[in-house]
């Protein structure tokens, strides 16, 4: 896939004569937004700390590479993929930022993680919407015409 995980297209996916292969490409996805996620962090915050830094890698890093696993494994880039995409890095968002904590999952980050889900499974249908792209489910197309 070309562009790495957050920017790859479903053609790309499409394309199965890659040179690499798919533990090399998230890899790759998730060290590549994990630096731009890295450089927002210095650039938003007034003074760089390491904190905020780590939190926004984390944040993109995660996204980055589950995209680019999901589009590889399911072929399509849909709202369920940006879905996944969402809860994972939101999970993981909340466990880095929460740290030190004990060594359990606290509901809060399953909190989390469902809201970035939402908030993504969202962004994903009105982006579509807006590019003519969005894609009905076919359940409830065919419920609508018979």
């Amino acid at each position: 896939m070309e562009g790495g995980g957050g920017g790859g297209t479903p053609a790309g996916v499409a394309n199965k004569k890659q040179a690499s292969s798919l533990p090399v490409e998230i890899a790759i996805a998730t060290a590549k937004n994990g630096l731009y996620g890295a450089a927002l962090g210095a650039l938003f915050s007034r003074i760089p700390t390491k904190r905020v830094t780590l939190q926004l890698a984390v944040l993109a890093g995660v996204y980055g590479g589950t995209m680019c696993a999901m589009r590889e494994i399911t072929g399509k880039d849909d709202t369920k993929t940006s879905m996944v995409a969402g809860f994972t890095s939101g999970f993981m968002f909340h466990l880095v930022a929460r740290r030190p904590s004990p060594p359990r999952v606290p509901t809060a980050a399953i909190g989390v993680g469902l809201f970035f889900a939402a908030f993504n499974g969202l962004l994903h249908e009105v982006d579509g919407r807006f590019r003519g792209t969005a894609l009905e489910d076919t359940h409830v197309v065919g419920a609508r015409k018979g």
